[in-house]
């Protein structure tokens, strides 16, 4: 690990740990209806299962949702930043999805994967997590400047 507690992942094929599948939390209608566009025009990403995180799924362990059919939360997103946790994909697929991204009109998202860790957590922890490890690295680039 790094200082900020971020590991970098390379572009490799491993497999990052867990099923092969992308949750997505604070994502408007809009950007949503983007993204699934997005992933269906890469042969890489065609039968990637995403799951479009609702507030009723806060309290559930990311296991848990990680391991449920991809029903769609897109009329009940989750008021939280955007963000997009990956689970199951290679470092080559993880670097390719970050990149086509950027292409798209969606917001930047708080990138992240699970891990044996955060597996066990509520999804309202990792967003918490996440949230503090943002501030931190903002903190961190302000000082440098």
């Amino acid at each position: 690990m790094t200082q900020s507690g971020f590991k970098p992942v390379g572009q490799t094929e491993q497999h990052l740990f867990g099923p092969r599948k992308i949750i997505v939390c604070g994502y408007a209608h809009e950007h949503q209806h983007s993204l699934r566009e997005t992933l269906a025009q890469l042969p890489e990403f065609k039968d990637l299962p995403i799951l479009f995180a609702r507030q009723e799924d806060e309290g559930i362990s990311l296991s848990t949702l990680f391991s449920r059919e991809p029903v769609t939360g897109e009329d009940e997103t989750l008021a939280s930043p955007p963000t997009v946790i990956m689970a199951g994909l290679t470092g080559k697929e993880l670097h390719l999805l970050m990149s086509e991204h950027k292409k798209t009109n969606i917001p930047s998202p708080i990138w992240a994967t699970l891990t044996p860790i955060s597996a066990g957590w509520p999804l309202r922890k990792l967003l918490k997590e996440l949230g503090r490890e943002k501030e931190a690295m903002q903190k961190l680039h302000a000082q440098k400047a």
